[in-house]
């Protein structure tokens, strides 16, 4: 029993310093201009109409890198739309793979016959979940709020550092009862 509680009383150290790991690498990603991957998944919000009725403004996606892809996935993929050399994050529907060639289309009937041509190497990965209801929290800033992130970030580690000196001073009582 004593060495289950040994190693329980490591967990809270070890998920601290995984969450400032994580933090680190998202900071250092943003950093660098590109996404992002946790354990092969990017987490993204839609922000234009061109994929709808499947994906609306606003929704929260996870997208999954993969090996391979295939006719009718959603990829979210780089490729310079606006056409400022700057590669943007698009999500839409693989038409055709012809000789390593990806020819990807939204599904909006608003923008029939607007294609991207690209190769497998400019795909990010696939998309394989949605939520609205996380999505409407980015929509209404509460998490692009970087003074409520920081916030939520310092009560976090409040609470982390509460929790040890609790914990250090159980650990001296019972130390000197014996």
């Amino acid at each position: 029993m004593k060495i289950v509680k040994k190693i329980l009383s490591f967990i809270p150290a070890i998920l601290f310093v995984l969450g400032l790991t994580l933090i680190i690498y998202i900071g250092y990603s943003a950093q660098r201009g590109t996404y992002p991957k946790i354990f092969g998944y990017s987490f993204m919000v839609i922000v234009t109409d061109s994929m709808e009725p499947t994906y609306n403004i606003g929704d929260f996606i996870t997208v999954k890198t993969q090996n391979d892809y295939e006719v009718g996935d959603v990829v979210t993929f780089y490729y310079d739309i606006s056409g400022d050399t700057k590669p943007d994050l698009v999500s839409h529907r693989i038409e055709s793979i012809i000789d390593g060639e990806v020819t990807l289309i939204g599904d909006n009937p608003d923008y029939e016959g607007q294609t991207q041509t690209i190769t497998k190497e400019d795909i990010l990965g696939k998309v394989v979940w949605k939520s609205a209801f996380i999505g409407s929290l980015f929509a209404n800033n509460i998490l692009q709020n970087k003074q409520f992130l920081f916030a939520i970030i310092t009560i976090i580690l409040l609470i982390f550092v509460i929790y040890q000196i609790i914990h250090m001073i159980k650990i001296a009582k019972t130390k000197d009862s014996d």
